[in-house]
């Protein structure tokens, strides 16, 4: 008779309530040592985890027939017989992790390991926030069929919004970019279009995780992400972990009263600095001062792309243009240190991930505190939220495949008594 294989991620039911929980918490642990250390053998993971070789043995056959486990081969030694190496197979979960602009929805469905398996960049749908729902949720079909993902696997996703994402509410704030977020109940609706969990984020938040997982900040508990685009947000990272404040709104750096006139009606939609220091506010500037500049190459509605261009051809209204806007990104970041003393900071975003601004900014921030963070240019550039994201779902989906460790050991001791 021919054995019928178990979706990966699931085992056979036990027969006994006793030995089946001990052996339940085993196989975590054993599955918890192979994803720790990567490929490793069976005697390799008796001394890791304490258990004998026969009990380790038999837990190993039970993930490999689950789907968790996979052999990677054979490890030869100086003594004895080769020895299988096993690894967590990272087909066992899979992620969608999607960053939402207002002009573009950058999504990718990943592995256990954050591997991408397929990705796509379109355009963000605008009119309703059921439009914006279904882009994310069409794009996840799309992805999830080229990626051939197992229906059975443990599954999650997160998606970066440029708002404020309150804790307690599922509606999403200040995401002018995209304000069609405010018109429905957006993290339950997506998570009930989705047919799996979903977190939902801030954009810059992400980019903060991102740096932290695979960008400049891997080695740093301390820093903040600046991002500069369409709009400015900031992700603050206190201690290794990353901090929202009391209501989800911390890092909205684009409220800083460092320039303008703060108290213009103009700016309370989306702040000062944002005003004058995002993408529109660069385009203005060059429009204002294009006619003192006869002999520049730029021309009024020449995109930010163009005005770096040009600046680094030594257009002399390009080149002014980048410095003022090095200046502007010192004042708010100048206003952020002094409050929080990062010893990092990264420049992200389309804009601000630009080489050019690095210097500058760093001379000018010189100039303004009196010990001023490293400052350096991401590495990861506008993929950072993307990769935050992708962070984020990993995260849940391997709390998935491994299981709630504080349940089970709960469950063993309500057993018990």
């Amino acid at each position: 008779m021919t054995r019928r294989r178990p979706p990966i991620g699931t085992r056979p039911a036990p027969e006994h309530d006793g030995p089946s929980l001990i052996r339940a918490i085993n196989e975590q642990v054993v599955l918890e040592a192979v994803l720790a250390e990567g490929n490793v053998t069976r005697a390799g993971l008796a001394r890791r985890t304490g258990l004998s070789k026969p009990t380790v043995s038999a837990l190993v056959r039970t993930l490999e027939d689950c789907g968790l486990v996979t052999s990677r081969g054979v490890q030869s030694g100086s003594v004895g017989r080769p020895a299988t190496v096993y690894a967590v197979n990272g087909l066992a979960g899979h992620t969608y992790a999607v960053d939402l602009g207002g002009s573009k929805l950058r999504a990718a469905v990943t592995d256990l390991f954050g591997d991408v398996l397929a990705e796509q960049t379109v355009r963000t749908p605008h009119g309703q926030g059921q439009s914006v729902v279904d882009a994310i949720g069409g794009l996840y079909d799309d992805l999830a069929a080229r990626a051939g993902t197992f229906p059975g696997g443990a599954v999650a996703a997160c998606v970066g919004v440029p708002g404020v994402v309150r804790p307690s509410e599922t509606r999403i704030d200040s995401a002018f970019n995209v304000p069609e977020l405010h018109e429905v109940p957006f993290k339950d609706v997506l998570r009930d279009r989705l047919g799996m969990p979903v977190a939902v984020e801030n954009d810059a938040n992400l980019a903060a995780v991102g740096e932290r997982w695979r960008g400049l900040a891997r080695d740093c508990d301390h820093f903040v992400s600046v991002s500069i685009g369409t709009g400015i947000g900031m992700g603050v990272v206190l201690h290794g972990e990353l901090y929202r404040g009391s209501r989800g709104g911390a890092g909205e750096i684009g409220f800083l009263p460092v320039t303008g006139d703060p108290f213009d009606p103009v700016n309370l939609r989306h702040g000062p600095l944002e005003n004058t220091a995002a993408g529109g506010g660069i385009e203005r500037r060059l429009g204002a001062l294009r006619a003192e500049h006869p002999d520049t190459s730029l021309e009024v509605g020449s995109t930010v792309s163009e005005i770096f261009a040009a600046a680094d051809r030594g257009d002399r209204l390009g080149v002014a243009l980048v410095d003022d806007e090095a200046r502007l990104i010192a004042l708010g970041v100048a206003a952020v240190v002094s409050v929080i003393d990062p010893q990092l900071v990264v420049l992200g975003g389309g804009i601000g991930s630009n080489p050019a601004l690095r210097g500058p900014v760093g001379d000018y921030l010189s100039r303004l505190v009196p010990e001023p963070p490293e400052v350096q240019s991401s590495s990861l550039g506008e993929r950072a939220s993307l990769y935050g994201a992708i962070a984020f779902a990993v995260h849940q989906v391997r709390q998935e495949v491994l299981g709630d460790r504080a349940k089970i050991d709960r469950a063993a001791v309500e057993r018990s008594t």
